[in-house]
């Protein structure tokens, strides 16, 4: 007898559907409409038929369920590190700017200087004109002297720290190579681009 919720049709006995195989002649002249994809079956096929689409539906379930198990334990997994990667990515940022302001100090520090450097080499020409007595030459060069060191700032080394020693530049090397630990780490775990091919569409996560 066919399911209720299938209806059955007596008016065209003789030639019926079985499942996967197009039409089919057969003796049985009850007809049932499948629901899911409103065929006229045969009572016999019409059960093949139903019995294959449940089983197809049981495996997608299975499927689908595994995977979702799967991406809850990958979010319990990354979730933590998204916040570690983006508090990260706050510091540097910040660390960035502050380090950019200093190499543009330090530049135009440089820059006065080299500036005050140049002054000094005047300074031979002025003691030699002062000696021959050109006079005229040295008002000029004294004039310049003069103007320059008047706007120029006024550099004093004790200000200034000593060169960065050998210990400093190993404990930034240091510094610099623990990042580089710590961001390869977060790359191997999160399925990071250097490891993954496709991870840039996002569509993948490597297994530990």
């Amino acid at each position: 007898q066919a399911p209720s919720n299938f209806s059955t049709d007596f008016s065209a006995a003789g030639t019926y559907f079985s499942a996967g195989e197009g039409e089919s002649q057969c003796s049985y002249s009850i007809l049932v409409k499948c629901g899911h994809c409103d065929k006229n079956l045969c009572d016999v096929h019409f059960s093949d038929h139903r019995s294959k689409f449940q089983t197809e539906c049981l495996n997608l379930l299975s499927t689908v369920e595994k995977d979702a198990k799967e991406c809850e334990q990958v979010s319990a997994k990354l979730q933590p590190w998204k916040a570690q990667i983006k508090n990260l990515i706050e510091f540097i940022g910040k660390k960035k700017e502050h380090l950019e302001k200093l190499l543009r100090a330090t530049e135009q520090r440089l820059e006065q200087a080299a500036a005050g450097s140049s002054r000094g080499a005047e300074t031979e020409g002025l003691k030699k004109s002062l000696q021959s007595f050109q006079l005229k030459e040295a008002k000029a060069i004294s004039d310049r002297l003069k103007a320059a060191t008047a706007e120029a700032p006024k550099l004093e080394s004790k200000a200034f720290g000593s060169p960065p020693t050998s210990e400093q530049k190993k404990e930034i090397e240091a510094c610099k190579s623990k990042l580089d630990t710590v961001i390869d780490t977060a790359t191997k775990t999160c399925g990071g681009i250097q490891n993954n091919p496709i991870a840039a569409n996002n569509c993948y996560v490597s297994k530990p």
